[in-house]
């Protein structure tokens, strides 16, 4: 050992050595924070959970309300026949049902195209006669269409009465253009595949 102004001098393995242990104690001073940070935030959350779970008890309160009144919907068919639909072809999954796509109809054959929405036809509502739709909740006679000339539903209530969609879409709310594939379902505007697949 060398000396140098009364000390000994380091040398060159000793100073690797030093960083090595230096360089140790530093990642056990980080592995030892992040433990303790990682029991704080358990401990956290075993605070938090109960609030939590009572706060997400209550905001899907009104989503289930909402999903038993939408499956007590009329004309909703909620069995599915997994054979058949593993049988399709991609032709038939992307021909749904045969809808005539040439009758500059955006809508489902059962449907028409109103103020944007599709809803079932006046003339399927009214048996024919009524055939034309002049609102949401109305249907007319014959053009031109007057007060006097129109049937008007006895609710002016969101999907219901004349508000409706067609059979092919579960004669729920009108929607957007389109039509969803055999192997989907509608809900608030955008097919899905179904559920029970």
């Amino acid at each position: 050992v060398a000396l140098r102004g009364g000390r000994p001098a380091m040398q060159r393995g000793d100073v690797e050595a030093a960083q090595e242990k230096v360089g140790m104690l530093a990642l056990a001073d980080a592995l030892a924070n992040g433990l303790t940070a990682s029991a704080k935030v358990a401990e956290d959350f075993k605070t938090l959970y109960p609030d939590v779970h009572d706060a997400m008890t209550s905001l899907s309160s009104p989503t289930a309300d909402l999903k038993s009144k939408v499956l007590a919907l009329p004309g909703k068919s909620h069995l599915v026949n997994m054979s058949v639909m593993a049988n399709m072809s991609v032709h038939d999954l992307l021909h749904p049902q045969a809808f005539n796509r040439h009758d500059g109809n955006m809508c489902p054959d059962d449907e028409e195209l109103h103020q944007g929405l599709c809803y079932k036809t006046c003339k399927a509502l009214t048996n024919s006669t009524f055939p034309i739709r002049t609102t949401a909740w109305s249907c007319c006679r014959e053009q031109p269409c007057s007060f006097f000339n129109t049937m008007f539903v006895g609710t002016f209530l969101p999907c219901s009465g004349y508000d409706v969609a067609g059979a092919s879409e579960g004669q729920g709310c009108p929607h957007t253009p389109g039509s969803c594939m055999p192997n989907e379902e509608f809900s608030l505007g955008v097919c899905y595949k179904k559920c029970a697949i």
